[in-house]
């Protein structure tokens, strides 16, 4: 699950042609919240660790980005938007709000992983 599931609900996303305005693309993304709220459920805290210390910082991602917290006022509010906020609404959000947020999230991100 850690090695093959979650990189996969991560780097989809995130690629350039992962069109946001496609319905079918947000059919997919829609699944990747229920993928990941699903892995939530079961793993609980150890998700939470695994993406702070493991899978976040092999994309790349500042420690500032990966563990900020407020967000630093030298980070744009898209990068702090990332963990924080994809965490918070992971745990908390319901299915509509969290697809929504997921969308708005790989959009703000695709542009800075290019």
């Amino acid at each position: 699950m850690y090695k093959n599931i979650i990189p996969a609900c991560f780097m989809a996303p995130l690629k350039s042609t992962f069109d946001l305005k496609d319905a079918q693309t947000v059919a997919v993304l829609n699944e990747i919240g229920q993928v990941m709220k699903t892995i939530l459920a079961r793993r609980g805290v150890e998700l939470f660790h695994y993406l702070q210390s493991e899978y976040l910082p092999s994309l790349n991602f500042s420690s500032q980005l990966i563990q900020a917290s407020p967000r630093p006022s030298f980070l744009p509010l898209s990068s702090y938007f990332f963990l924080q906020e994809y965490l918070k609404h992971l745990q908390h959000a319901d299915h509509k709000t969290f697809k929504n947020f997921l969308k708005e999230m790989f959009s703000q991100l695709q542009t800075q992983v290019r």
